[in-house]
């Protein structure tokens, strides 16, 4: 859930997959409360830096390298990735960070909106 001002703006799930980045970004519009500015995290598999993307080539042109933080993949993050590869997570303004999801391949990031209880697929 998201708040403005103390205020419910728009109710949002905590983990954004490609399964619900559609119907969030539509909701998030629909909304008008500005309440895109709120900052997330953006997950994602380190293999899809390699991919020279211009939206990740803006993400990263428009972030602070030090918040850029990289692990190990756990297997709890649901991703299509190999366990070698490890993932960056990065905090971004969720119109951003659905903006980035939307352009990932299934399967390839997610979006926490909030704190996250890890739960193996």
């Amino acid at each position: 859930m998201l708040k403005k001002k103390g205020k419910q703006v728009m109710k949002m799930p905590t983990i954004i997959n490609h399964k619900n980045v559609g119907k969030t970004w539509d909701n998030l519009c629909k909304s008008g409360s500005g309440a895109g500015g709120n900052l997330v995290t953006l997950e994602a598999p380190l293999g899809e830096l390699a991919k020279g993307d211009f939206v990740l080539d803006m993400l990263f042109s428009q972030t602070d390298k030090d918040s850029i933080k990289t692990e190990a993949l756990t297997g709890k993050e649901g991703f299509n990735a190999q366990g070698l590869e490890g993932k960056f997570s990065v905090r971004v303004p969720l119109a951003f960070g659905l903006m980035v999801l939307r352009r990932l391949p299934p399967f390839r990031g997610r979006v926490l909106a909030g704190p996250v209880k890890e739960v193996k697929p």
